[in-house]
């Protein structure tokens, strides 16, 4: 989940994460790709579920962001 104002978010149980995210770079507007983001995305927020654990690493996003 990618949020803006995250008190929603964290209020519903999530909590914010510091993964290195990578994806493709579009220009929607010129229909145009960059090549490869690399970043670290403040806005990227989990909620885990189970027993599974969060892990840190890096999260590979392809096409657009969600």
């Amino acid at each position: 989940m990618f949020a803006d104002n995250k008190k929603l978010y964290l209020n519903a149980g999530f909590k914010s994460v510091n993964n290195e995210c990578t994806w493709l770079k579009i220009d929607d507007e010129n229909q145009t790709t960059y090549g490869i983001g690399h970043e670290i995305i403040n806005e990227l927020m989990i909620k885990e579920v189970g027993n599974l654990k969060w892990e840190n690493g890096k999260i590979d996003l392809l096409g657009y962001l969600y």
